[in-house]
């Protein structure tokens, strides 16, 4: 199992020379599984990275369609070439609104070419009953995260390898939404586990109800669920790469107290890790 990430910053793309280390681009994940066939998880800016892939059928998840999302998919060159299949896995529940959004930035005002001139086999397929059996030798499987319009959280089961990756949940409002305990089954017996830690404590008063996580919050999540690796992501926009050091330095200082074994890590662009 292998995990890449090519996008790691939440809410909008943010280049330049305090967020080279970590990133500017919006959420992409490249998921390879033992047997090397590949999932995309949502289609921010870093889909881009993914323009030279040789492959014929890009499979993509999408956990919602906030802007910061999809906003990299007019981009994604394999829709515009007719020997390329591009199938759109999204929860059966949200399968409309999804998929709307996705033809709506490409309706010749927000973007200048239209959906119905992509020459690609595109089509959209739901995950119902909250999984998804890609193959044979993998599963996917959903939880329904407190974010404004809704996402999902996904868990990659694979060759006894489990990779769950949550962006956009609340977890203050999980809680209050006395869905906490089933979201910390959920991520229970994961190898790697990756959420969103786009605030601190401080800042909550002000961004609660946006969707996102504190990472001090984001850290009691690992330690109760105690991940071989634990990952923070959803970079804020004008959060600099210091003060991630810092969020990073944070999180690995209070799992050393806990004497647990978990490898913490911040979301960086290009950083591959293998399982």
């Amino acid at each position: 199992m292998q995990i890449e990430f090519l996008g790691t910053r939440g809410s909008i793309p943010a280049p330049g020379k305090e967020t080279v280390k970590y990133g500017g681009n919006t959420t992409c994940v490249r998921f390879i599984s033992a047997d090397h066939s590949q999932i995309i998880i949502d289609a921010g800016t870093g889909i881009r990275k993914l323009n030279q892939d040789s492959s014929d059928i890009f499979h993509i998840v999408m956990t919602h369609c906030h802007w910061d999302h999809i906003q990299g998919l007019p981009f994604f060159t394999h829709i515009y070439n007719p020997v390329k299949k591009c199938i759109f896995y999204i929860d059966k529940e949200k399968i409309s609104a999804v998929r709307n959004e996705i033809i709506r930035q490409m309706d010749g005002k927000a973007f200048p070419v239209q959906f119905e001139q992509l020459t690609s086999s595109i089509k959209f397929v739901p995950i119902d009953h909250n999984r998804l059996q890609f193959d044979q030798h993998t599963e996917v499987k959903i939880f329904h995260n407190h974010h404004p319009g809704g996402a999902i959280a996904l868990k990659f089961i694979n060759e006894g390898k489990i990779f769950t990756f949550v962006t956009d949940n609340e977890l203050v409002k999980l809680k209050q939404a006395n869905r906490y305990h089933d979201f910390i089954r959920f991520c229970s017996d994961s190898d790697i586990l990756v959420h969103d830690g786009q605030y601190l404590d401080k800042e909550m008063s002000v961004k609660l109800g946006y969707g996102h996580s504190s990472i001090e919050d984001v850290v009691k999540l690992f330690m109760e669920t105690n991940p071989k690796i634990g990952i923070f992501t959803h970079h804020d926009p004008e959060r600099k790469d210091h003060e991630i050091d810092q969020m990073l330095k944070y999180a690995k200082k209070e799992i050393k107290k806990q004497h647990l074994p978990i490898k913490i890590i911040a979301a960086s662009e290009n950083h591959i890790i293998k399982i």
